[in-house]
């Protein structure tokens, strides 16, 4: 429910169609497994292949109409996030504009699973306790958070992986829809 409020104002429509029904249609756009889900932008279609809980779908979705991250310019914008996503990625920088802070939006232009935001406002590092570039992923589960303290040699590959690894819970219930989170991860232990 968390992940649906961050889409209600979104200019974004979901349609179900019935490809038993409508084969014409399902063959036109090669429908070959079910469900399907197909994303059409000025026209254009292309796959979702991600997860199917409501939470991977929106953070899909969100990547694709807007910004690859978004901007959290105080503590009440950190606070709105917290409330919309279950975990996303935060990256705090001493300024937008820092080669690091391009690091991590190419890792959240790469990365269609999870939600990326970043900050240089001073009052969000204050009420996160993060001193120097960080990028911290905020959590509603295991330990709330996790923070890699980012250098100039920290590639994007290295933050993306950061976040991949510390977005899942560590016990989850296994099922069709969380496999793909949980082979996904690069938790090992």
């Amino acid at each position: 429910a968390k992940a649906a409020k961050a889409l209600a104002s979104a200019p974004v429509k979901l349609a179900k169609v019935d490809a038993t029904v409508h084969n014409e249609l399902a063959k036109a756009f090669e429908i070959k497994g079910f469900p399907t889900l197909k994303f059409f932008k000025n026209g254009n279609p292309s796959d979702y292949n991600g997860g199917r809980t409501e939470s991977e779908i929106v953070a899909w979705l969100s990547k694709k109409i807007g910004p690859a991250a978004t901007t959290v310019s105080s503590a009440a914008d950190l606070e709105k996030l917290q409330e919309a996503h279950d975990a996303f990625a935060l990256g705090v920088f001493s300024s937008l504009d820092s080669d690091a802070a391009k690091r991590f939006l190419q890792a959240a232009e790469k990365d269609e699973s999870h939600v990326y935001a970043y900050t240089s406002a001073a009052d969000v590092a204050s009420k996160l306790a993060v001193s120097g570039e960080t990028v911290v992923v905020l959590k509603t589960f295991d330990d709330l958070r996790a923070d890699m303290s980012v250098a100039a040699s920290t590639s994007a590959e290295e933050m993306a992986g950061f976040v991949l690894g510390n977005s899942a819970p560590l016990v989850q219930e296994f099922s069709p829809e969380s496999s793909k989170k949980i082979f996904g991860s690069k938790v090992t232990s």
